[in-house]
């Protein structure tokens, strides 16, 4: 079956070599006629797991695009003018902006036949030296991010990025746009989130913490984060209205998630609960803590981070450290109750750390614009009772109750409470 604009239809499905390449045609089992393609495309990048270059050296990944998620694959932007071997497509418009022009058309990587094999000496090299390493890195990773995250609802009509929708689902015309080694600042990264129908901005920048510097686009940890903020700003409140993460709370909930989801979309079967990750580790230059007071781990003499941390600060990122460890405790709890699935694309697989991502999906598309943390809580204990019949109540509690949103916790007060219901005790 291949889904096009407008229907579903029966096709043949060819492996056709097309000079050196390698093209994916989609034939209408009815007329004949090819109705779709998919390059045959080879990204040399630091997968997910991997983190950061000094974590797992650049790999060779071949045809990651999950067809479900991306039935015109990653190089088609749905248009006319089928794939193209550049660093564009539906998901995704990927561009060098060192001299700050910020039309989406300029600074695109062309690559020869879909093969962004560039390499990189990042011990050695200036970050404006492997520009197209960089580039390489953020088009796979914001792809990847796509097909994963649709797997578990975030979708055309959740409000995803995507210039084609598929059928009339949600606005069209708004892949994100990344800017790599943007050159309006350093030291930092952002993404700005409008409504549905008008591309996400991401900007990535180079860091000074070591000499030569350092690509903060070689950072899976960082990109994730970035990306987790459209996550979240399209989600909570619906598409259509992007102000609905603009409290204090709820923006350092924001970054909050956002640290959440890198943790969780980068663990590897040999993390255990007590595991220390930074955020940013690599582009800071601090493997210990990284962006944040210290690593996430669930042990409680290395990271500290309570409900009640929360009302002693203004930083909204320091916010997110209390909101952020909340999450990965209960996630490490699903874990050790269902187990852990490697292959993020098996969204289906029942284990722990699948379901809790889409049970916090879920949470999202449920709790209130501006929600705190105790109503995002619930949202989330609403979603486990939705798709899985409350079998995971007590697992939830219990992971937000160990840093004080317990039973009893109440928003505004900031008071920690670690009460659990007493059958889950």
């Amino acid at each position: 079956l291949y889904k096009t604009k407008d229907s579903i239809k029966c096709v043949w499905e060819v492996n056709l070599e097309i000079g050196i390449s390698w093209v994916v045609a989609y034939i209408d089992k009815t007329n004949g006629q090819i109705i779709g393609s998919q390059d045959c495309s080879s990204y040399f990048v630091i997968p997910l797991g991997g983190i950061d270059p000094d974590t797992v050296p650049q790999m060779l990944i071949s045809n990651p695009i999950d067809k479900d998620s991306s039935p015109l694959g990653w190089h088609d932007d749905g248009l006319g003018q089928g794939p193209v071997s550049q660093s564009k497509g539906n998901n995704a418009v990927v561009k060098d902006n060192r001299a700050l022009n910020d039309d989406p058309n300029v600074g695109i990587l062309t690559a020869p036949d879909f093969k962004f094999e560039f390499t990189a000496d990042f011990a050695t090299q200036d970050p404006s030296q492997y520009i197209s390493s960089s580039i390489t890195n953020i088009f796979f990773l914001v792809n990847f991010y796509h097909d994963i995250m649709f797997k578990y609802g975030f979708d055309e009509v959740s409000g995803n990025f995507q210039t084609s929708n598929i059928g009339d689902n949600g606005k069209s015309n708004d892949a994100v746009v990344a800017m790599v080694q943007d050159g309006s600042g350093k030291n930092n990264a952002n993404f700005a989130t409008p409504p549905d129908g008008a591309s996400g901005i991401m900007r990535m920048f180079t860091w000074t913490s070591k000499t030569p510097n350092l690509d903060g686009s070689m950072d899976n940890s960082v990109i994730i984060h970035e990306l987790t903020h459209g996550l979240s700003t399209r989600l909570t409140g619906g598409p259509d209205d992007s102000s609905c993460l603009q409290l204090q709370e709820s923006s350092g909930m924001g970054e909050g998630w956002s640290d959440f989801l890198s943790l969780a979309l980068e663990a590897v079967v040999s993390d255990t609960p007590e595991t220390e990750l930074p955020i940013g580790g690599y582009s800071t230059g601090n493997r210990k803590n990284g962006v944040r007071s210290a690593p996430y781990t669930t042990n409680v003499n290395v990271n500290r981070r309570t409900y009640a941390d929360a009302g002693r600060t203004n930083s909204v990122h320091s916010i997110g450290e209390s909101w952020a460890i909340a999450l990965w405790e209960a996630y490490w709890l699903m874990v050790q109750k269902l187990g852990f699935e490697p292959n993020l694309m098996n969204s289906e697989s029942g284990k722990g750390n699948t379901v809790f991502l889409k049970l916090v999906v879920q949470g999202m598309k449920l709790q209130p614009c501006n929600p705190t943390m105790v109503i995002a809580r619930n949202a989330i204990i609403l979603a486990d009772q939705q798709l899985f019949g409350g079998a995971n109540f007590c697992e939830i509690q219990k992971g937000f109750a160990k840093r004080g949103l317990g039973a009893n916790a109440q928003s505004g007060v900031f008071v920690n409470d670690f009460t659990v219901d007493p059958k889950c005790q």
